[in-house]
């Protein structure tokens, strides 16, 4: 059992692994338990089409919960929510 642990631990502790990555999900979930509503904006698209850059912001009931940015629009979606949910966390 111990050397279970002190595996899980080690890789819990790893910043390098994601092991929780659908932020919008868990997002929605969480405002639709409140009958929110949850829209995703678009700020800023910019660059070349081989490299472009995204920026996007979510708000719940017209207040913006976070921003996020990335190399795809599905990135910075999943980037704001992750922050969003931050912010739910500490509420």
């Amino acid at each position: 059992m111990f050397l279970i642990l002190k595996i899980k631990v080690k890789y819990l502790e790893n910043p390098k692994i994601v092991f929780f990555s659908d932020y919008k999900s868990a997002l929605q979930e969480a405002v639709q338990t409140d009958k929110k509503s949850m829209e995703y904006v678009l700020l800023e698209e910019s660059g070349p089409s081989h490299h472009k850059y995204f920026k996007v912001e979510v708000k719940v009931d017209d207040i913006v919960y976070g921003v996020g940015e990335g190399g795809s629009k599905k990135e910075a979606e999943q980037n704001a929510a992750k922050k969003a949910l931050e912010l739910l966390a500490n509420k």
